[in-house]
């Protein structure tokens, strides 16, 4: 992750590097907004992991063993967010710009779901956690004019966030069901019988995460007017995330979102 966390730096200097050819000539292009959706799912994303970060989970009725991998069906990631842009642009280079964003993901939504079901026993579980995160993000872009009012987009980019202020819910149900077996019955027959329920449900409050990504960004625009820009984005990245005090794995990404900007008039 020392490796990442180079590379991530590296990235963003480099970034600012090309700003400082024209620093004191850089000036806003363009402020914007944009929401749309994260998937950022970690790697290998194992229940023993998913528990541990979790706060005093070790007093908890369940444990990795209760998830058998076998038993797994589903699993979500479903990361809302909101962006808030100011575009810079330089004077020399009319095509290339550096996007800057402030970056709000409100309720972070991971979740793993565990079922089990035969004859006589059913079983249900489920991992869920909730959180948000705050983020940093620079992007330096490209733009290619197909007309006056058509725009395509293309760049690189990284950002850096803290995850804070997070739940983990967990919870549990089986039944288990017996039959009078003395009861000799075909498919059409009525019989006799007891269903034993048992249900468990544990909230915990979740560490705090500090992540950072790499992605490549793709993008449309269209001009309004001269003045206001709406758009659609997608980016795909890799990083990572520490829970800290904990542990780290790595994470994939991918972003997709609606963008609308204001263009200041240049003098």
């Amino acid at each position: 992750m020392k490796r990442f966390f180079f590379l991530v730096a590296f990235c963003s200097l480099a970034a600012l590097g090309h700003a400082q050819e024209t620093q004191g000539k850089m000036f806003i292009k363009k402020i914007g907004l944009s929401t749309g959706f994260d998937q950022d799912r970690i790697n290998n994303m194992d229940p023993d992991f998913f528990l541990g970060t979790a706060r005093g989970i070790e007093g908890s009725e369940f444990d990795a063993s209760d998830f058998a991998p076998g038993t797994l069906y589903g699993g979500v990631c479903e990361n809302p967010y909101l962006r808030a842009y100011v575009t810079l642009g330089f004077p020399n280079k009319p095509n290339t710009f550096l996007d800057l964003a402030l970056v709000s993901v409100f309720n972070r939504y991971d979740a793993l779901y565990y079922s089990r079901n035969d004859a006589e026993f059913f079983e249900y579980q489920s991992l869920n956690s909730w959180g948000d995160e705050l983020m940093l993000e620079g992007t330096l872009n490209r733009q290619v004019n197909v007309a006056n009012w058509l725009k395509l987009y293309g760049g690189v980019g990284a950002n850096t966030g803290i995850t804070y202020d997070g739940e983990m819910h967990i919870s549990g149900h089986e039944s288990l069901s017996s039959v009078d077996e003395n009861i000799d019955r075909t498919s059409n027959d009525i019989f006799n019988g007891r269903i034993n329920s048992d249900y468990m449900y544990e909230t915990y409050d979740t560490r705090s995460a500090f992540s950072q990504r790499l992605f490549a960004e793709l993008g449309l625009g269209i001009v309004w007017f001269k003045r206001v820009e709406t758009g659609f984005f997608l980016k795909r990245g890799i990083g990572y995330r520490n829970y800290i005090g904990y542990g780290t794995r790595r994470i994939n990404l991918l972003s997709s979102g609606l963008r609308v900007n204001w263009i200041f008039k240049q003098k």
